[in-house]
């Protein structure tokens, strides 16, 4: 259909790219899911980070092959090798077992999983700590790469070639801090990794608001790409390793619903770079994310852990009541309650 849509016109390309984006969220918390399901608990730090580092090394290398695939065959063509490469690894997925005992899986409705997910979130100080400090960089900071067209055409004075330089560089950026993220997270902390790297993170992007020299620009792009990843990444191992695995798909869900809030603060951000220019942007809703995670960090309270490696701490109120509970659900709730209790 992708392969045709260019016959049909543009809202066909719009239908396709809306269903496609339903389906990457669907997929995306079931593949975390997964992931902690596959390989053994003192294997799930490396597992967890390492899954962002092979989607970043296709984000490198796909827009690459497909390059050459679109120059050579054309669109059709393209399009056709796309679906063939997104179909194959279905017939790996269902071969895949579970590694030990997993889980029973919780039956209900999207938003009773959702809700669950969010009350036992926010009756545990540290899965609350992480997901309020992630959404902050969320609708702010990490919404620096909206801008970037207009930042290679009219700061730096580059085209289409200077604008792939700088994607090119957020993917070796993003690949690089992937790996830092999982050999630092367990001797530092993941609180403390994630603090200093959103605030490293802020500075980059504000220094990077105030470059006119294009690989100055470059450099400071991949080096915000790496410090951004490694805050992410690390964000998203802490809040797996410290969920209870009765609860760890919900707690994935939750967090794949505050990166749905991205879009809000690139529309703010947008409007800073009507008014005041896309560096005076950059550089303002970068302050405001560095400001709001310090404020996050001095005033939510974690509890008396810090970070995962000083192990799951009880949470607050773990008691949750579905709306429909089942056998599987009251089973999952009885085992909570004595692993936290």
């Amino acid at each position: 259909f992708l392969a045709r849509a260019h016959e049909r016109g543009l809202r066909h390309v719009l239908v396709i790219t809306g269903v496609h984006g339903i389906a990457g969220a669907i997929v995306g918390p079931a593949r975390q899911s997964l992931v902690g399901d596959l390989v053994r608990p003192k294997l799930q730090r490396a597992a967890i980070g390492l899954s962002p580092a092979i989607f970043n090394i296709a984000q490198i290398t796909g827009p690459l092959i497909g390059g050459i695939v679109l120059d050579a065959a054309g669109v059709k063509v393209t399009a056709v090798v796309s679906a063939v490469l997104v179909v194959l690894p279905i017939p790996i997925y269902s071969r895949l077992k579970a590694v030990g005992k997993s889980p029973m899986a919780h039956r209900g409705s999207a938003i009773e999983n959702i809700r669950e997910g969010a009350r036992y979130i926010w009756g545990h100080p540290m899965l609350r700590w992480y997901l309020v400090a992630g959404f902050v960089l969320v609708i702010t900071v990490n919404t620096w790469g909206a801008l970037f067209p207009p930042l290679a055409k009219d700061v730096l004075g580059r085209g289409a070639g200077g604008l792939a330089t700088l994607q090119v560089a957020v993917g070796i950026g993003a690949l690089i801090g992937a790996m830092i993220a999982v050999s630092m997270g367990q001797k530092y902390g993941e609180k403390r990794i994630s603090v200093f790297a959103g605030l490293l993170f802020a500075i980059l992007v504000i220094a990077l608001a105030a470059s006119k020299i294009f690989w100055l620009s470059a450099v400071l792009v991949a080096l915000g790409a790496g410090v951004a990843t490694m805050y992410f990444v690390t964000n998203m191992i802490a809040m797996q390793l410290t969920a209870d695995p009765a609860f760890r798909s919900r707690v994935i869900s939750v967090r794949f619903v505050m990166f749905g809030f991205g879009p809000f603060g690139m529309i703010a951000l947008g409007a800073i770079a009507e008014f005041w220019g896309t560096q005076m942007a950059l550089a303002v809703v970068s302050a405001t994310g560095a400001v709001l995670l310090l404020a996050v960090t001095l005033f939510l309270r974690t509890g008396s852990a810090d970070d995962v490696s000083a192990e799951k701490q009880s949470p607050e109120t773990v008691k949750i009541v579905p709306s429909s509970p089942t056998v599987e659900t009251r089973r999952n709730d009885a085992e909570v309650t004595r692993r936290v209790g």
